[in-house]
């Protein structure tokens, strides 16, 4: 967590930023892990270092983002992919496109999310309840429209696992509780909510506009990232509903296909507008591939909440 105000800090170089990073630096020493790890790290001078100075350019804040990034005891795999350009041809540029929840988005996962947090607290104790939630919380913000059809069974499995442990982890569990009349409360506003979610997605809305205006460019191609194959399912629904034309690579596409939509891709024949492509998939383009097609590259993330 200090690491990543820290970061904040130091991309948004706002008043006081030096200031402001030299006290996470502290919340970071304060920690067992930063006296024992981060304060033997030869780049950790170098930081504290930079953030006694006035005025620094742009390529030394990069740089130095990145040695703040590399902190982080599992950097190399959290940033492998957001920190590689391609070549020299296709530098990252990124841009974020902010879509705020809606009332009802926002309902729905403010429901799920205290559900998920009672539920596993009944089942594992509270002391690392936040951590078990990450895939769930990222699941939902990044596509609730997408997780929506499949929130019935979560809930269900889940009060399935409650209702069959005898021993939970704090305290015995009564059929009438207040803790389990809670659940189930919460498991039905679950399911109005998801089965009434308004067909207006704003999020998908703007993504929409963004493709449509890269489409219109000579060099139209797109390809969209997602972590979660509902997203990437929901997603290919709704853009061919806009007779936009498709197509998917994820884990349950067999090697076949997705050999020839590299081929095709390679060889710029019969290429769809839109690809989507789950973010744990590797494929086999040539970089070169990159020049000739990938003009945009979405990540569909989770929305600001």
């Amino acid at each position: 967590m200090f690491v990543n105000n820290l970061l904040r800090i130091v991309r948004n170089q706002q008043e006081g930023w030096q200031e402001a990073g030299k006290a996470e630096i502290a919340s970071i020493l304060g920690t067992t892990w930063g006296r024992n790890v981060i304060q033997h790290n030869p780049e950790f001078e170098r930081i504290y270092a930079f953030l006694d100075r006035e005025e620094v350019t742009r390529d030394e804040r990069i740089e130095m983002i990145g040695k703040i990034e590399g902190l982080h005891s599992f950097h190399t795999m959290i940033n492998r992919t957001r920190r590689k350009d391609i070549e020299d041809f296709c530098i990252r540029r990124t841009q974020t496109v902010e879509v705020p929840f809606n009332g009802v988005q926002s309902d729905l996962y403010d429901a799920l999310m205290e559900f998920e947090s009672v539920a596993l607290a009944q089942l594992h104790g509270s002391r690392s309840v936040r951590f078990m939630m990450c895939t769930i919380m990222r699941q939902a913000a990044s596509c609730i429209y997408g997780l929506a059809p499949f929130m019935n069974d979560i809930v269900q499995r889940r009060l399935s696992q409650i209702q069959e442990d005898g021993e939970l982890y704090e305290y015995d569990f009564e059929l009438n509780n207040d803790e389990e009349n809670s659940l189930f409360e919460l498991a039905d506003e679950i399911d109005k909510l998801s089965r009434n979610l308004p067909k207006d997605d704003p999020k998908f809305e703007r993504m929409l506009e963004v493709i449509q205006e890269k489409q219109s460019q000579d060099n139209n191609r797109i390809i969209v990232f997602s972590s979660f194959r509902h997203t990437l399912s929901y997603l290919r629904n709704k853009l061919i509903s806009q007779g936009i034309r498709v197509g998917q690579v994820d884990g349950s596409v067999p090697d076949e296909p997705v050999r020839k939509t590299d081929k095709r891709l390679e060889d710029h024949q019969d290429v769809p507008g839109v690809l989507l492509i789950d973010a744990g998939n590797r494929t086999d383009m040539p970089s070169d591939t990159f020049r000739k097609l990938l003009i945009l590259i979405c990540r569909y993330l989770p929305l600001i909440k």
